[in-house]
């Protein structure tokens, strides 16, 4: 079972605040990411180790495939913009639709950990909406029968 110290935890929060940092200066290259910002969030989270492999993947990843991402994320918004988005929320509905993409976990991790990060970042609703893109992502990923192992 997880726990709030666990190091691929702990990477996607450190990733959630590249990538909200990023998102916020209008950039997309989530690799050229300042090491302050990574600094900052270490010293302000409190976070004493992180699964550098996870952290790298997710930058990366996200630098690698941040248009078919977003084009992904819009398809299952509904009646939202990824530009009207809270910054908050499109950082984690990118990090989690990247996992569930590349299949780096199980679906159902993937998602309980985009809808913790929500609750612990993001705003009242957060939560709630982050769990329905992902659902409509995951169910395109996977088809109708879902994931069968994940």
């Amino acid at each position: 079972m997880k726990t709030s110290s666990d190091p691929r935890h702990q990477a996607r929060k450190i990733a959630l605040s590249v990538v909200y940092s990023v998102l916020n200066m209008g950039e997309s290259d989530f690799t050229g990411a300042d090491n302050e910002i990574i600094t900052t969030t270490t010293d302000a989270l409190q976070i004493e180790g992180y699964d550098e492999k996870t952290l790298n993947f997710i930058l990366d990843g996200l630098t690698k495939q941040y248009l078919p991402l977003t084009a992904l994320i819009k398809k299952h918004s509904e009646e939202w913009e990824t530009e009207s988005m809270y910054k908050i929320d499109l950082a984690i509905l990118l990090i989690a639709t990247l996992e569930l993409s590349n299949k780096s976990a199980p679906v159902k991790v993937i998602i309980d950990e985009a809808v913790e990060l929500a609750k612990e970042f993001g705003h009242t609703e957060s939560s709630k909406f982050i769990n329905g893109v992902l659902a409509g992502v995951t169910k395109e990923i996977y088809g109708d029968t879902g994931p069968t192992k994940n």
